[in-house]
Formats: C-alpha cells, sequence, structure tokens
C-alpha cells in the first residue's frame, strides 16, 4: 500500500492507493469423478502452454514463447472467474475438457498500442463475459498423447464508446507427447502450440505521420484515424530428451530445444513479426527446483 500527503496553508489532502501482486488464487469444488468447479482467477485453459507449462518450476526454459510470456502478449495467461472441468474415459481413450466464464481481455484503443488486447485489468470494462473451452483427447491407452482444441470468445471494447462492439475470437491447437524409451535410455518430450486471435477491423487515433505505411483506404485523414486487419498468431515446438535411466549425475540433466515464432498485423503501429530458437540445458535438483542455462537466437 502506498500512501501519499500533501500539505497547503489552506488545504490538505490524502490519498491511498493498493496494488496487489497476486498470480492466481482460485477455489476448487470437486462434484464428483468427472467434474470440478473452479470460481478465482486461475491459470488459463487457452492451450496447454498457460496452464502446464507457464509456471516456473515447470518450465524448462528461462523464458515464455514468444506471444505467450508477460512481454508482448498476445493470449491469455490468466481467467477471472468460474470454470467447468473434468475428464470422461472413451474406450481405451480417455478425454479431458474445460468450459469458462471470465471478464475476458479489454481494448487498447490510444497511444501506438491501439488494437493490442490487454489481459492485466481483474476489472470488467463492459457487461460481456469471455466464452472459452478446451477438450483434448488421448487417443493411447498409455495416455503418452495428447490433443487439444481451444477457443475464446468477447466482446473486448468499453462500454459507451465506439469500440464496445469490437468482437475478438481466440483460437489454439495444442499437442503433446511424452513416453520413456529403453533405447535411448530416457525420457523424450514433445510439445507444441498454434494459437490465433482475429479482432474486428476499426479505426483507431494516430498521428497520420505514423500511417504513412498504411494503404490510403484505411487512412481517415478527416479525423486522423486508420485501421488494419487485427490477427494475430504464435506457435512453439519443444522437444526435450532426459536420461532418467542413465548414471547418478547424467539423469537429472534435460536437453532441450525450442523453436517459436509470431506474426502480428502487418500495417499496426506495434507490428513486430519475429521468430526465434533456443537451446538449452535444465539440471533437475528436485521437481520443483531447477538449475536452467539457454542460448537463443533470434530474428525480426
Amino acid at each position: 500500500v502506498n500512501t501519499s500527503t500533501v500539505d497547503g496553508s489552506e488545504s490538505s489532502s490524502k490519498s491511498t492507493e493498493a496494488a496487489i501482486m497476486l498470480s492466481y488464487a482460485n477455489l476448487v469444488y470437486f462434484v464428483n469423478n468427472y467434474v470440478s468447479l473452479t470460481a478465482g482467477l486461475f491459470l488459463s485453459p487457452f492451450g496447454i502452454y498457460s496452464e502446464r507449462m507457464h509456471p516456473e518450476w515447470i518450465n524448462k526454459l528461462p523464458d515464455s514463447p514468444l506471444g505467450l510470456g508477460h512481454s508482448e502478449q498476445l493470449f491469455p495467461e490468466k481467467e477471472l472467474g468460474i470454470q467447468l472441468r473434468g475428464g470422461l474415459p472413451i474406450r481405451k481413450m480417455r478425454m479431458n475438457y474445460s468450459l469458462y466464464i471470465s471478464n475476458g481481455p479489454s481494448l487498447i484503443t490510444t497511444g501506438i498500442d491501439a488494437g493490442k488486447l490487454s489481459y492485466e485489468d481483474l476489472t470488467d470494462n463492459n457487461n460481456n463475459k469471455a466464452i472459452g473451452g478446451r477438450l483434448g483427447i488421448l487417443p493411447l491407452s498409455n495416455s503418452s498423447l495428447e490433443t487439444g482444441f481451444s477457443i475464446q470468445r468477447a466482446k473486448v471494447g468499453t462500454t459507451n464508446t465506439p469500440y464496445s462492439r469490437v468482437d475478438a475470437l481466440l483460437w489454439a491447437a495444442d499437442v503433446s507427447y511424452k513416453n520413456s524409451f529403453s533405447f535411448i535410455k530416457g525420457t523424450l518430450d514433445i510439445k507444441g502450440q498454434y494459437s490465433s486471435r482475429k479482432l474486428d477491423k476499426v479505426y483507431y487515433y494516430a498521428e497520420p505521420e505514423l500511417t504513412l505505411h498504411v494503404p490510403a483506404v484505411d487512412v481517415n485523414l478527416n479525423d486522423s484515424t486508420y485501421r488494419f486487419n487485427n490477427t494475430s498468431s504464435a506457435y512453439f515446438i519443444m522437444v526435450a530428451y532426459r536420461p532418467v535411466m542413465s548414471e547418478k549425475f547424467l539423469k537429472n540433466i534435460e536437453f532441450i530445444f525450442r523453436y517459436d515464432e509470431v506474426k502480428t498485423p502487418c500495417y499496426a503501429l506495434w507490428n513486430s513479426d519475429k521468430s526465434r530458437w533456443s537451446a538449452g540445458l535444465t539440471y533437475w535438483l528436485e521437481s520443483r527446483s531447477a538449475l536452467k542455462l539457454a542460448f537463443t537466437s533470434s530474428e525480426s
């Protein structure tokens, strides 16, 4: 809590501000073996990264894939709302699901970031709620392989503004494979995710000199506004190998390779297409503690 006081000869004022640094906090009620109910601030089940790979004691590399981390975030990391989730057996296969209603993201409409989505504000900017979910299928009897599809849709503009009807559609496809093989004396872990989002094409204010690269048909000089096809995408593929069947020291080392790429709207003022690859070594002290070393090369 930060408190500041200003005193003058004729008046004085005192203001108090509070900031809560909370990653996530929620309550879970287990209805039965196949259904649970979550309420509060929870990691987003959009794709597999945020919920299953994002926490630092789980992430095998020191940073996040492009578009999914705290900086230049394009897709949700957490949700404030309620969630139904669970799993069901389907003969020799298994299925898991998650359905949620949350405050959702809010649209940034001013500055060079106009057209981006903000996922950080816990207060809802409109009366609309985001509706989303993920469906996962584990087709193999040993559950080593999982494929999933996620979707989220919401109105993201602030109520009583020209952007109140702006719609955002997000979807993702993911795959995860983890299995042990005696011929390599270890475990192979492969994970990947492709994410996409599309927002309605609307006008945003910008200084005319900043929009010289934008096609003339999308620039309105009368009110200094411009528009663009607001579509972004990001994907990553990660392969990790850990020789768990080797000697004591070696079996605690994991070798990781990851390639990730992000594409943003080409005429947005915040356009920044990037691709990179990372190679790393992680030494696991125990299941929740690790020493990480990585080398990254990027292009933009």
